[in-house]
């Protein structure tokens, strides 16, 4: 119910013209940065957690949580890892 306070984060990231270093950092680590518990900045870990819950399995969150920042960030899937191991 409060996705919109992620959509409402990037926006105003991009109309503050945050540095992209920031805006990525902000979105896989917000709640290490020592912000202020009502910080509008915490919004950012909506990346990660705005996501499906796979009905609560731990290791499917995990994995889809890797496959958005790997798509999302890098533009590589590594779907195929989960069940390969290639040198």
């Amino acid at each position: 119910p409060y996705a919109y306070t992620y959509r409402d984060y990037v926006i105003d990231a991009f109309n503050s013209d945050k540095p992209y270093n920031r805006f990525v950092v902000e979105q896989l680590a917000a709640d290490q940065l020592r912000l202020d518990e009502n910080s509008p900045t915490l919004a950012a870990l909506g990346f990660l957690t705005v996501g499906r819950r796979f009905l609560n399995k731990q290791e499917d969150i995990i994995d889809d949580r890797i496959d958005v920042v790997c798509r999302g960030l890098m533009a590589l899937t590594v779907g195929c890892a989960r069940c390969h191991d290639h040198k």
